[in-house]
Order: C-alpha cells, then structure tokens, then sequence
C-alpha cells in the first residue's frame, strides 16, 4: 500500500509521519537533502529514467512469482517506456528465482514492513518499508528476500535489513530472521558478481538495531520541528542530488581550499540540475533564448519510418551540429556511428563515440571480432 507523504500536517503543525530506508539513508549522506526532498517540497529537475528499468524488473519478477503462487494481480501494472520495459525484461530473462526458494513456502511479495518506534515516554513516526519476498525456508526461518537490480553487492547489516527484521519480529513471535539480497543482472556483468547475500538476524541484536534507529527517526523529527538545523554535508554524493540548486553552500562566501571544494562540488551538481530541467523544456520543442539554440527532442527522428538511419545523420548535422552530438551519445546504429566519425575531425569526440558504441553496443562488438576471427582463420588455412 502507498504510505502518503512522509511529513503531514495535524492541528496546524508539521509532523513526521514516517520514515523509511532509503530517507535514512539519505539523511545520513546529507541532511540538507532530505530536508529540501522530504519537508520543503523541493521540485527535483533530477532525470532518474536510469532507474526505471530496475523499478520495472521488480514489477515484472513480482507479477511471475504471484502469478506462480496462485495470487490474482493486487495493483493496476504500471506503464513503462518500451525501451525501459524491454531492458528490464533482458535484465530478468535468464534469471530463474525459483532456483532461490527451492523448500520455501511463499508468504507474499511487496509485503508491508511497518515498524512501530514509539513507546510511552516518546512519540516518533513510523518506519515503513516494502519486502519483495517474504517466505519460510525449509528449517522455519523466515526468509526476506529483497531483490538489488543496480549494482554494488556486500551491503552488509545496513538500515533496511535492521528494520526489516524488526519489523517481521515485532508482529511474529520468532526467533531468527533471514535477510537476504540477490541480484538478478544479466550475465557476465563484471560489478555485482556476487549474486546472494544471506544475513542471519537474531532477536537478541534488535536491541541495539531500535535504538539506533530511534536515535535517527528522533533526530529527522527534531528538524521537522525546527529545533535543529539540517546539516549541509558535501561529497561526491551531491552529483546525483536532485535538489542541489537549493544547497546553501552554494550562496555561501568560500575561501579556503575545503570551502571552494565543497562549494564546486555542490555548483557543479547544481548545473546538472538546470541542465536537466532544460532538457525537460527542450523535450516539448526547440527554443532558444538569445542566440543560443536548445533542443533535445531527437528520438523522433528515429521514430519516423520513411526516415532511413543512414539519412539521420545528415538531417542532424543541418539542424544542429551540437544535436547530433548529443544524438551519437545514446544511438547504436553503426551506420550514424562510422558517418559521425567521418564528418567530425576531433579526435576527443571520436574517441568518445567509439567508446559509447562499445558499451551500447557490446555484443554486436563481440559477434564481430568472432566473426573476424573466425574469416582470419579460414583465411589462413586457404593460404596455408
């Protein structure tokens, strides 16, 4: 179920209704962040499209195994892009969860995870959350099973397994809990190799698991309160902060070496931002302002059946040079590629080019070195 805002009004004042893993999580990188994403209500200009085919993965892997336990569909599906959906669908196609619960009996998928912090002295929100999997292995342990489709592996005891495990002991009446993470990415993916993470929880270390979290939710509440200021935290982190442009330190006078670093850092994530929100305007059409030209809107070009790839490159070039620029950083058609390479002279930009067909176009790559391989060798054995 949706848990509506996280900070609510009752009799005219504020408060904090619940918090999750992931605000934690963000309020520990950088308070200031959550303040502005949480309470204030910041519009984020950030693009999180990168996002959406794990978010469609989860949809896709959860409507397999309910389907498979005789579960009729709780949710309307959500609509993807065709693109995101299909990504999400090669991501999951040679993943076979059934191999993880062999001797499980299956509980539920998206089950709610609702953690009660307060007690009779102190009120504080709600943790909530949402479990993939829930089930019973073979022994009687309860099993959480949550699935990472990003990269990354040996997260370790963090914020989500502690309340999790709370949350499951604080309504049943067990003993242990298993936590445990697996990562459906496709094959021969070099990061997140190790593909389960199994965290035995017991009941005796959720002592120190509530306090901690109690500690935090308590502090989250003193700022929704205004009784403490957020704390504005730098770090590589803010790259990817959606609310960067509302940073104080990037107002703040800076003029020592670790001021002007923090301060280039929280900029530098700040002009992601106005970037992305132009690309957002640009998206309905080509503007400019002043002399200078903004467009994005370049997939429709592709988009058009009379309009032959080959073609594309040259009505790109007359619209806009900088466009098909920006068109070679995400297309794989090698023939936009090799036309590209042969009309810019700048080593830099060719170089980038062949890199992003290396990656996007990886196993084309690889068909064709065999394919190459394969005609030298025969070739050979002719001559020979």
């Amino acid at each position: 179920m949706g848990f509506g805002p996280a900070v609510v009004e009752e009799n005219g004042k504020m408060v904090l209704h619940h918090i999750s893993s992931s605000q934690v999580n963000t309020f520990e990188t950088c308070q200031h962040r959550w303040y502005e994403e949480k309470v204030s209500g910041a519009p984020s200009f950030s693009d999180w499209s990168w996002a959406q085919s794990g978010v469609a993965a989860h949809e896709i892997l959860e409507n397999q195994i309910n389907e498979y336990i005789g579960v009729e569909q709780k949710k309307e599906p959500r609509v993807f892009d065709p693109v995101i959906q299909d990504e999400a669908e090669e991501m999951v196609s040679w993943f076979h969860w059934e191999d993880y619960f062999e001797g499980h009996q299956i509980i539920e998928t998206e089950m709610d995870m609702i953690l009660n912090l307060s007690d009779e002295e102190t009120k504080l929100p709600i943790f909530v959350g949402s479990a993939d999997v829930v089930s019973i292995d073979k022994d009687g342990i309860v099993t959480i099973t949550d699935w990472k489709t990003g990269y990354g592996a040996n997260k370790g005891v963090d914020i989500q397994a502690q309340s999790y495990t709370l949350a499951i002991t604080q309504n049943m009446s067990i003993e242990e809990v298993m936590f445990r993470r697996i990562y459906p990415r496709l094959p021969g993916e070099e990061r997140g190799t190790r593909r389960v993470e199994e965290y035995l929880m017991n009941i005796k270390d959720t002592g120190r698991y509530l306090e901690r979290i109690k500690f935090l939710a308590g502090k989250m509440q003193s700022i929704v309160d205004g009784d403490i200021e957020p704390k504005v935290t730098p770090s590589d982190s803010c790259v990817h902060c959606p609310v960067a442009y509302r940073c104080p330190k990037a107002k703040q006078a800076a003029f020592s070496p670790k001021e002007l670093a923090e301060k280039r850092k929280v900029l530098k994530a700040a002009l992601a931002q106005v970037e992305n929100a132009l690309k957002k305007v640009a998206d309905k059409g080509d503007f400019f302002v002043g002399d200078e030209h903004y467009g994005y809107k370049i997939s429709e070009y592709y988009k058009s059946k009379e309009i032959k790839s080959a073609d594309v490159p040259a009505i790109l070039i007359d619209k806009n040079p900088e466009l098909a620029k920006e068109k070679a950083k995400i297309t794989i058609d090698e023939d936009v590629k090799k036309y590209l390479e042969s009309e810019f002279e700048d080593a830099v930009f060719k170089n980038t080019i062949r890199k992003t067909f290396s990656f996007l176009n990886e196993k084309e790559l690889k068909d064709a070195k065999k394919a190459a391989k394969n005609a030298e060798s025969t070739t050979a054995e002719t001559v020979a």
